[in-house]
């Protein structure tokens, strides 16, 4: 996530929406945390879901991208409906929607040419020859699914209704396997792949 998020930071030439993009990615980073330990204040977590959301709006139009505006207003209308139906719970679903945003943003790429991951690498390196297309598709794939089964274990740290697990899975645990994930990947196509 943090790569797409500097991926468009790289792109994109308004300052406002550096600002908004860095903005959005601090508050998504620091969520659980946010929410954790200020869990006792009442209406903190449902403002926090409705600022991300507006947010993440804001942030498409800044970016004028299509898909991104999708993206945005698919998120604004879920965490809507989640405040509508469920309030007292609503902010714990945001993991679960950033995650699956993600993955299917990631999937999209791949049913739709160039994959993130190549964009990405397009960003670092310049041109890629069809190797590398093809093992940058595999990566994003493998994303999808880290993004999906991430989902799945957020969703049930909510079932278990038990805030602390929630918190230690989504703010801590989740990081850690993402940036295991990132750099396992980058030493296995520096040394393994000698890419």
């Amino acid at each position: 996530m943090w790569l797409m998020w500097s991926m468009r930071l790289l792109k994109n030439k308004n300052k406002m929406g550096k600002k908004c993009e860095l903005l959005l990615g601090g508050i998504t980073l620091l969520y659980p945390f946010l929410i954790y330990y200020n869990r006792d204040t009442v209406g903190l977590s449902s403002l926090c879901l409705i600022f991300i959301a507006t947010l993440s709006v804001i942030r498409a139009i800044l970016f004028k991208g299509k898909d991104q505006l999708l993206i945005s207003i698919s998120i604004l209308f879920i965490i809507s409906a989640l405040l509508f139906v469920s309030p007292t719970v609503a902010h714990l679903f945001y993991p679960v929607i950033v995650s699956i945003s993600v993955a299917l943003y990631f999937g999209f790429t791949l049913v739709f040419p160039p994959s993130a991951i190549e964009q990405i690498a397009r960003l670092i390196q310049g041109n890629l020859d069809d190797k590398g297309i093809d093992y940058t598709r595999k990566v994003t794939f493998v994303w999808v699914i880290f993004c999906m089964v991430n989902a799945a274990i957020s969703c049930m740290t909510i079932l278990m209704n038990n805030e602390k697990w929630w918190f230690l899975y989504n703010g801590v645990i989740s990081y850690g396997l993402m940036g295991l994930l990132f750099s396992g990947e980058y030493l296995y196509r520096k040394w393994v792949l000698k890419l």
